[in-house]
């Protein structure tokens, strides 16, 4: 027993000592487009990895929808950009009141419930990436979450309700441009939030500015305690949306699941929740799960069906490129991922998943068993970003090979996923 709590110490202060940076031994053998991703992430890099950057309509609550959306809305497969208004209406109006996390008639009656939606739907706009189908795309995948590591025995109700409110509302009047933007041209949003966030925490007062009109009040029937749970937890959750904050989340849960792997491991044998998991791992590390989700949910895109993953992917590249064209004529630094003439679409994607994504979702898939089909979904993604970039960059026999492995390492990770869901360890 001794022996293994010093194991999980000595872990533990890897992990502090590696904190939200990327060493040089990292950094060495990314290619620019794994850069970039690392750039757009506010990772600390190395003095040579910033030379390297310098250079450079009303629905009724008790209509459901059709069978085909029906079928996909408990699954992944929900293409939120080829649905129609009125589909995208039908998903959130499910997901609020008549799914088994629909909640909202407890805290909100129906009139005003979607003069809120109408008026939250108004403020996104007709942007690629940052739009309301992308809120609904986000919304969508919170609740698959929830379903699937059982929240109603975790978490409280007003707790579920906030947390798909904040993510219906995560990107509230979102323009198109990246933090490091705003910040680099001195936006009014730079300045209200002293560069701490200011996306975010916009979208957050945006959300709360809706609610300060009874009208539209999504919380309008919670109680005062009821109202400060709800508050905290939207706020918690937006404001860790921000990139900068990922790699601390990653060290974060993967903390918690070294001290608690063995609990862990046994969970992932079965369905059901079990005690000693639901108290120790589930309860005690609530509010870092409830952050976690969002997150989660916002960077989900390569965790779907590669047709879904692409189309989304060339949607957040032309939101890059279109910010980066606004740098050029600006004369300022151009982000790493907007420079439409110098960066591969596949290539970035690649970096994007491996050296961003796969870190996040596996470790949250160790932690949360249930969700292991995303990481064997992303390693296929993988893949498929690999073979389109050896057909559309014609690179070197050494580049493919270490896309290779980096292909091989994730598929044999997300085998080892599976396998443990297999295992009888009772």
């Amino acid at each position: 027993m001794l022996e293994g709590i010093v194991r999980k110490l000595a872990r533990l202060a890897e992990l502090h000592i590696k904190k939200n940076t990327i060493d040089q031994s990292d950094m060495k053998d990314m290619d620019r487009a794994s850069l970039a991703v690392m750039e757009m992430m506010g990772t600390e890099a190395t003095d040579s990895a910033k030379v390297r950057k310098t250079n450079t309509v009303e629905l009724k609550v008790d209509k459901f929808m059709d069978s085909a959306l029906s079928k996909d809305i408990n699954s992944w497969d929900l293409d939120m950009l080829n649905q129609s208004e009125g589909k995208l209406l039908e998903v959130v109006t499910h997901i609020f009141w008549t799914s088994e996390l629909g909640f909202a008639a407890k805290f909100v009656d129906r009139d005003t419930f979607f003069k809120f939606h109408e008026v939250a739907k108004g403020k996104y706009q007709d942007l690629p990436y940052h739009c309301y189908q992308h809120a609904c795309d986000v919304l969508h995948c919170v609740f698959r979450t929830l379903t699937l590591v059982h929240s109603h025995q975790w978490m409280s109700t007003m707790e579920e309700y906030a947390l798909l409110v904040a993510a219906l509302c995560h990107d509230l009047g979102h323009f198109g441009k990246t933090n490091q933007y705003l910040v680099e041209v001195g936006d009014d949003l730079a300045l209200q939030y002293n560069d701490k966030s200011p996306l975010e925490n916009f979208h957050c007062a945006s959300l709360f500015k809706i609610c300060s009109d009874s009208s539209t009040d999504v919380f309008s029937m919670a109680s005062a305690t009821q109202r400060r749970e709800a508050r905290k937890v939207c706020i918690s959750a937006i404001l860790h949306t921000d990139n900068a904050h990922h790699f601390e989340m990653v060290q974060k849960i993967s903390g918690c699941y070294e001290m608690n792997m063995e609990i862990c491991e046994a969970q992932a044998a079965q369905e059901s929740l079990r005690p000693h998991y639901a108290s120790e791992v589930l309860q005690k590390e609530k509010h870092t799960w409830i952050e976690l989700f969002l997150h989660f949910a916002d960077v989900s895109n390569p965790l779907k069906p590669f047709h879904i993953c692409q189309a989304w992917a060339m949607r957040v590249l032309d939101e890059f490129f279109a910010q980066g064209d606004e740098e050029k004529r600006l004369g300022i630094p151009v982000n790493m991922l907007g420079d439409r003439d110098k960066v591969n679409r596949p290539g970035s994607q690649h970096g994007f998943i491996n050296f961003l994504v796969a870190p996040l979702v596996l470790n949250t898939v160790r932690l949360f068993p249930g969700l292991q089909m995303l990481h064997w979904q992303m390693a296929e993604n993988l893949e498929e970003w690999r073979n389109i970039w050896v057909q559309d960059a014609k690179p070197p026999a050494d580049e493919v090979a270490k896309k290779d492995v980096q292909v091989q390492k994730l598929k044999d990770i997300a085998q080892e996923l599976q396998e443990r869901r297999k295992e009888d360890t009772y």
